[in-house]
């Protein structure tokens, strides 16, 4: 990570949440001598999808000290105000969320399927290169139930399919971290996973130097990705998304 100019304690890196869906934060020796790696992180945290881009600690000094304790902290929109507007311990409805749900596509029935079990990180986001599709990359388990909702005003407007017992459960292939597509035209080519939805093989992150930061390279379906900004190339260097 980089130090942000003109700010105290503040480090950024520029990610593509296609190729990541989570991220863990480590505290490392700053000088030459001794072990690089103190064995001080965070627990894992998913990539927010709702704006959140700014992750603080909250723990104390005990707690980052490399002693089997994981620092803690919490997720924010850079520069935005604590107080007032939705984000807030008060803001909007959504229950137990602590925040409205901003409108959108998302994936349910990994925990339940209420409204209350939805969260940011189930969002799918618009594909650059493909119109009127969305994607999401997520964990998945085998024999998990999954659908995609249609939010609108904090509520469930549509389903994805309609109706009971048409929902798609995951199998053995198909488990583990994928890149899920969505499309609200039924499309025939895609009804192993109900016709609305089509999940990816595996999703496998490389490992990236940090000379590669802004050219992330991932392995998808059995080919090699490279991802410069928001654009997604294929080995011969072609746009694909």
């Amino acid at each position: 990570m980089q130090a942000v100019e003109g700010e105290d304690n503040v480090w950024f890196i520029d990610l593509d949440t296609v190729a990541f869906n989570k991220v863990v934060f480590t505290r490392v020796n700053p000088s030459d001598e001794g072990d690089l790696y103190w064995g001080a992180k965070t627990e894992d945290q998913i990539i927010p999808r709702d704006g959140k881009n700014l992750f603080t600690l909250t723990s104390t000094e005990a707690q980052w000290d490399g002693d089997g304790n994981k620092a803690v902290g919490e997720w924010s929109v850079k520069g935005a105000s604590e107080e007032g507007g939705e984000g807030g311990e008060e803001g909007g409805e959504g229950g137990e969320q602590g925040e409205g749900l901003a409108n959108g596509f998302y994936l349910i029935g990994q925990n339940g399927w209420d409204i209350a079990a939805l969260n940011s990180n189930l969002l799918f986001t618009a594909n650059p290169g493909a119109e009127n599709e969305f994607n999401l990359v997520v964990a998945l388990e085998e024999g998990q139930s999954l659908k995609v909702v249609k939010v609108e005003n904090n509520a469930i407007a549509a389903w994805y399919p309609d109706g009971m017992d048409n929902e798609y459960k995951v199998d053995a292939e198909h488990a583990g971290n994928r890149t899920i597509y969505f499309q609200e035209t039924y499309k025939e080519d895609w009804a192993q996973f109900g016709g609305f939805m089509f999940i990816s093989s595996d999703v496998t992150a490389l490992d990236n130097t940090t000379a590669d930061v802004k050219a992330v390279k991932f392995i998808e379906n059995g080919q090699l990705f490279i991802i410069v900004n928001t654009r997604v190339f294929n080995a011969a260097g072609q746009i694909v998304r």
